[in-house]
């Protein structure tokens, strides 16, 4: 796999061959000599003017090359360039895809400055004559431009012309593809050229792959990962002290989808706060079990004693029960909510600031076969790598007493999990969430060594894919008990949906342990000509034998209906309880499609076994998640479509509504209206609460938007009255239309 693409400049990049043919023969002529076609090979084309003028100018004393030079500045600088066909697209899909390039050239600054600056181009890195002690065919100008990437060199394509350019990149590790004539291809490809082509017109660029007529070399796809951003703002930052920092921190973590998912991670900060005496205490401030970091509040943060929970470490045995009455019991007041499974780790970790989240990257990085000595040999003895196990108090010691008895770790791999990072100011508690991820996407793409596709597409998109749709959902609703359904059909999901593997893989088990409480273990994939009905059904059966299997205590088994359905050719469709949390299903499942790409990519997918996902979701603290939390309203869960009524009151009507937690569809009359209205009752009573329908068909568009509908309020309903049914605590919401099956 290959990740940069190295470029020479004269008869690559710009077609100056003639030209500088031209300048040397000249000074020879001026000399009395004529220089040689094999010596204008050997010696002139990609070598460095002081190379040329010892070896063909030998009459020449050292003290007159300047007089050379700056003949060759005045002629280089007055020259007009032009490109060799094709490079121009080429760079521009390189650059689209964010693949790293650079300049790698014999010739002086004063003339790379001059053609970039004239063509208009631009490259990561330019290396030039001055930067190196030995040019061409000397493989340290390569090897530099490849180290000034951060990329091995062995990952490099190099595009050169001249034997001497060929060598010089064949013998620093890069693999070369050469531009010549047919008269010069036996020279090119006896240097190492590992493939010819005559120009750029030849070469294409996907972003996964670099293609010429007699090869494609596959690249690393730089669309793996989400990049995060830094965000840290000291003028905000420096103003803040105890909850406050550990709150900012928690937003700017929690809204950056490279560091953590919604719902996943967790923050803390230890500081001193008055108790109910008045006395200065010790404390940790821990964010609540399941929040959501991106929208944290001080009351998110419930303030613990620290030394109350401190002599936990070295205690005696400690059950999930007691460790929960361990925790409550060390509040500083007993109104606050409940504090997250991981506090005692936070507790534990002798540093001011801790964080946990779930990083696509490093939960990758830590699912494949190799994906432990990559992190080895990317963090040292800075990471501490810990297989996954049940938050309990147990881990908790062992985690706290494994990073007290290692002062150089700084952040922990929670393998199929997540990481641990602290430090002593919350700044660079945060900087460390970043590195952490940084290291991870750089370890992680040193690691691939195919194609992040899946092994490509098997299924054909499908060109009915909405018509399938308004078939399948309804029936899926049905067998979730009315659940709120999301229909994901971004490209990832498609092609997900579509591959040779990635189906497959996704019945392997959740990228992330947490994600079992919205997806589920895994998707049910519908199979070629399989109904939904007889697929969830299927999947009923799978999900019955294997709660069977591992669940012995007493306890509520949830639907054996799938979360998540996997819909080849179509893409992917999540449920929830509300389109909230559909959404969230969606976006955890999302995850999961992500790590699987590229752990598969880099050698397999492995993560949690059947009995560990199935544990889990049944574990008694993790069913504490707000995402399981039960419906609240007396219409949640219902869906109501309002079509043909006056817009003033399908407004009134759908406020009404989804105050009582339903969701509604409105086609009507002033779309703009309809959609402006549908916003501010979104911003009142949660995500996608209402939708406005273009109102063409809309039935099938309030089957695209929630999975179907139960009610319809149209032209033959009477809206007082069903204002009056919503509003009255006794009056059941009248059916005047149910079409959910339609």
């Amino acid at each position: 796999m290959f990740e940069a693409v190295l470029f020479d400049m004269d008869g690559v990049l710009v077609d100056t061959e003639a030209s500088v043919a031209d300048f040397w023969q000249d000074l020879a002529r001026s000399h009395g000599f004529a220089i040689s076609a094999e010596d204008l090979d050997r010696h002139v084309y990609g070598r460095s003017a002081l190379h040329t003028l010892r070896e063909l100018f030998p009459m020449l004393p050292p003290d007159r090359y300047d007089e050379v030079y700056d003949l060759m500045r005045v002629d280089n600088e007055t020259l007009h360039y032009s490109t060799i066909p094709g490079v121009l697209p080429l760079l521009g899909s390189l650059r689209a895809a964010g693949t790293p390039t650079a300049l790698v050239t014999g010739a002086e600054p004063y003339k790379a400055t001059a053609v970039l600056k004239q063509l208009g181009l631009r490259f990561d890195v330019t290396v030039t004559a001055t930067d190196v002690e030995h040019g061409k065919p000397d493989p340290a100008c390569y090897a530099l431009a490849a180290r000034r990437l951060g990329v091995p060199v062995e990952r490099c394509v190099v595009f050169e012309d001249a034997v001497s350019g060929i060598t010089s990149a064949v013998a620093a590790g890069a693999t070369c593809v050469a531009l010549a004539p047919p008269q010069r291809e036996t020279d090119v490809r006896e240097a190492g050229a590992a493939a010819v082509v005559r120009d750029f017109r030849e070469v294409s660029f996907s972003g996964t792959a670099l293609r010429t007529p007699e090869r494609e070399l596959p690249f690393v796809p730089n669309d793996l990962f989400v990049e995060p951003r830094d965000r840290w703002d000291a003028a905000v930052a420096d103003t803040l002290v105890g909850r406050d920092e550990v709150l900012y921190r928690s937003h700017l973590v929690g809204a950056d989808p490279a560091l953590t998912r919604e719902g996943g991670g967790n923050f803390s900060v230890k500081g001193i706060t008055p108790d109910e005496h008045g006395e200065p205490t010790t404390v940790l401030w821990m964010s609540s079990w399941g929040c959501d970091g991106a929208v944290t509040t001080h009351e998110d943060f419930p303030v613990l004693r620290l030394d109350a929970l401190l002599p936990a470490l070295d205690g005696g045995p400690m059950d999930e029960r007691e460790m929960v009455e361990h925790l409550v019991a060390s509040g500083l007041t007993a109104d606050q909510k409940r504090p997250g499974i991981e506090t005692l780790t936070h507790a534990f970790i002798p540093a001011k600031h801790v964080d946990h989240c779930h990083p696509d990257a490093v939960i990758a990085l830590t699912s494949f076969p190799g994906g432990r000595e990559h992190a080895e040999e990317e963090f040292g003895e800075e990471a501490i790598w810990f297989d996954y196990r049940q938050f309990d108090v147990d881990v908790a010691r062992e985690l706290g007493r494994k990073i007290r008895a290692n002062p150089k770790a700084r952040f922990v791999l929670l393998a199929n999990h997540g990481i641990f990072t602290w430090a002593a100011t919350s700044e660079q508690c945060y900087r460390n969430s970043l590195e952490a991820v940084s290291r991870s996407t750089a370890a992680l793409r040193r690691a691939i060594t195919r194609p992040a596709d899946l092994g490509g597409q098997v299924v054909a998109p499908a060109q009915n894919a909405e018509d399938v749709l308004v078939e399948v959902l309804p029936v899926l609703r049905k067998a979730l008990d009315g659940a709120i359904l999301h229909v994901d059909r971004s490209e990832q999901a498609v092609a997900f949906a579509s591959s040779a593997r990635g189906p497959e893989l996704s019945q392997a088990g959740p990228g992330c342990p947490d994600h079992v409480v919205t997806a589920g273990h895994r998707p049910l994939v519908l199979a070629p000509g399989e109904s939904m009905v007889d697929g969830i059904e299927r999947h009923r059966e799978w999900y019955d034998a294997a709660f069977e299997r591992y669940i012995s205590f007493p306890t509520a088994k949830r639907t054996g209906a799938p979360h998540v359905v996997v819909l080849p050719g179509i893409g992917v469709v999540s449920s929830g309880p509300d389109a909230a949390k559909a959404r969230l299903c969606a976006d955890h499942f999302g995850q999961t499609m992500t790590v699987i790409r590229a752990a598969d990519a880099a050698g397999g997918y492995v993560t949690l076994t059947e009995q560990q996902s199935i544990a889990d979701e049944y574990w008694p603290l993790i069913r504490m998640k707000p995402q399981l939390v039960p419906r609240d309203g007396r219409l949640a869960g219902k869906v109501v479509l309002v079509t043909g009524l006056d817009d003033d009151v399908a407004i009134g009507l759908a406020e009404r509504l989804t105050a009582a937690a339903a969701h509604v569809a409105i086609a009507g009359r002033d779309h703009a209206r309809i959609a402006a209205a549908v916003e501010d009752i979104q911003k009142q009573q949660g995500e996608r609460r209402a939708v406005a329908l273009p109102g063409n068909d809309p039935e099938r568009e309030a089957v695209l938007a929630y999975g179907g509908f139960d009610v319809v309020v149209d032209t033959g309903t009477d809206p007082e009255a069903l204002a009056h049914a919503v509003l009255s605590a006794s009056t059941p919401l009248p059916a005047t239309h149910d079409r959910q099956e339609a």
